[in-house]
């Protein structure tokens, strides 16, 4: 399969739609599928031209203005499925185009745009992979899943490792692709009940992420913060997973941990790290997810801070910089980015007047951290701009990043590049590995307070 993708394809239709490609001499029986974006798409067709290796995807039946099943979303329009010629080399390069004078698209407004093509996009033959199949064992399994959270959270991969990662053809390793794993590898819970209706306290159309305001009774101390999740006014608020990232004062706040909150999500991830060329201290980035959609009003997470030296101040702010939620069938068109985001505010007792003391940072450690009060796994986010013109995008190679140093825990059982996760010695990886993990993790955490 090889995904034809686009970033934006909000307010697209199935009328008019053409799109004219090329492709590499090294393949045959050239097809095509629909994606979770483009599932209701019913009259999209194909015509394959062997002899110039052209292949036009195009609406059957043109229906004019108004076809039912308006795009909202981004990720993989179409999979061209094919075979490799017998004979054709491990290593064998060639491209995938896409004739972007040919092709168009259709608003559902009436009106035709031209595609801006990235590309091309390249096909290297090579050895054949599972898609969710992460660790590129054979068997979709618990360690996929830890391996994909890992990833979610900006862990560095490798080109075959993102390929069989990224299940929804999005050019991203997120939760979405995360849910999907763990569906495929049976890993579903029984879950928690739905907490019911919303209240109906949110802002019309704008899902409301709240962190609450604290204070410390004494320096040195801690405090405990909520997370606060509100849906739209007269919606039930129903989500598989969120991703945010939160930034604090370093000088003046220690992360000590983050933990679920009330019978909502499943899983908890969390990192301090930031594996993008903009790294800073004082940033965190959450993930919670769960196997199914949760109806979400109220409490779900709680972040642990102890105070760093001697505050000048009276206050300082936790800052949610960016949020995203997810839906349980991890497509692209259920993202949700209408997020009114609120800071939440730390009280020290008392300003202090004398000069604070400096206090090194610690530096991150090289593990992601995994935790959950009640069972296994999770999601993440990247922080996404909407993009204003449509752009029809064939991926090409991912360059790996490789970290400059690694360490890890001592006592807690992590995932490593092999990924030995039988924590039970069992010889079967499952759902009693990942809890093996958590015990362990929470066992540590309890020691280090």
């Amino acid at each position: 399969r090889y995904p034809i993708s686009i970033l934006n394809a909000r307010g697209l239709v199935e009328s008019g739609m053409e799109l004219v490609l090329t492709y590499p001499d090294f393949i045959e029986n050239v097809s095509f599928e629909r994606t979770a974006l483009t599932e209701d798409f019913g009259d999209i067709s194909s015509e394959v031209l062997p002899a110039s290796r052209r292949v036009r995807l195009f609406d059957s039946t043109f229906k004019g203005i108004g076809t039912p099943g308006v795009l909202n979303g981004e990720g993989g329009l179409f999979n061209l499925v094919f075979d490799i010629q017998p004979g054709t080399p491990q290593g064998a390069v060639g491209s995938i185009t896409i004739d972007a004078s040919a092709s168009q698209l259709q608003t559902a407004t009436g009106n035709f745009v031209a595609p801006r093509v990235v590309g091309p996009g390249l096909l290297q033959v090579q050895d054949e992979y599972r898609l969710g199949d992460v660790d590129g064992d054979g068997v979709i399994s618990a360690s996929d899943v830890l391996l994909a959270a890992s990833f979610a959270l900006e862990v560095p991969f490798t080109n075959l490792q993102f390929t069989a990662g990224d299940l929804n053809a999005d050019g991203l390793l997120d939760i979405a692709d995360l849910n999907l794993i763990r569906s495929r590898a049976g890993l579903k819970s029984a879950g928690h009940p739905s907490l019911g209706p919303a209240k109906g306290t949110g802002v019309a159309g704008t899902f409301q992420l709240d962190l609450s305001d604290v204070s410390f009774e004494s320096i040195p101390g801690d405090v405990q913060m909520g997370v606060t999740m509100v849906p739209p006014m007269g919606e039930t608020g129903e989500m598989a997973g969120a991703a945010m990232t939160i930034e604090y004062a370093s000088d003046l706040l220690e992360l000590d941990g983050v933990n679920l909150a009330g019978a909502v999500f499943d899983d908890l991830f969390y990192d301090q790290r930031d594996y993008s060329r903009n790294f800073k201290e004082g940033r965190v980035k959450v993930i919670v997810s769960s196997p199914s959609n949760k109806s979400v009003d109220g409490e779900f997470l709680k972040i642990n801070f102890k105070s760093k030296g001697t505050p000048m101040v009276s206050d300082t702010l936790v800052i949610p910089k960016s949020a995203k939620l997810s839906k349980g069938n991890g497509g692209d068109e259920d993202w949700e980015f209408a997020i009114q985001l609120l800071d939440g505010t730390v009280f020290f007792e008392a300003a202090s007047t004398e000069t604070p003391t400096p206090t090194s940072t610690q530096s991150p450690t090289a593990t992601p951290t995994l935790t959950a009060t009640n069972t296994m796994m999770a999601p993440t986010e990247t922080e996404t701009s909407t993009p204003t013109e449509t752009e029809t995008l064939t991926p090409t190679e991912t360059a790996t990043a490789t970290p400059t140093e690694t360490a890890s825990p001592t006592s807690t059982p992590t995932p490593t590049g092999t990924l030995d996760v039988d924590y039970v010695d069992d010889d079967v990886i499952d759902v009693q590995d990942l809890l093996k993990f958590l015990e362990a993790f929470k066992e540590q955490h309890s020691n280090q307070q």
